[in-house]
């Protein structure tokens, strides 16, 4: 019972492109994610277009964080389409 209330408490995370957080807050969540080794883990939907890829809406879990280059690792579910691959953390907020 108690790891499936930490569970849905880890899925009631902010909404990070409507306005209710910023690039740091977003930033701050994609380290915490990162660093520890059991959930919360971190799925992002993002437009591939603004990152110059083909396609529309998609979701991805990232994997890691990059502090000298502010990015995150995200692990593209198509894999047959994109190998993981690292993006900025404002592209992926913004």
């Amino acid at each position: 019972a108690a790891e499936a209330a930490a569970a849905a408490a880890a899925l009631q995370q902010p909404r990070w492109g409507e306005g209710r957080c910023t690039v740091d807050s977003f930033r701050a969540s994609v380290i915490a994610a990162c660093s520890e080794s059991a959930p919360p883990h971190l799925v992002v939907s993002f437009l591939r277009t603004a990152l110059g890829q083909t396609g529309t809406g998609h979701f991805s879990p990232l994997a890691a964080y990059h502090p000298p280059s502010d990015s995150a690792l995200v692990l593209d579910i198509a894999r047959f389409k994109l190998p993981p691959y690292w993006v900025r953390s404002g592209e992926v907020w913004g």
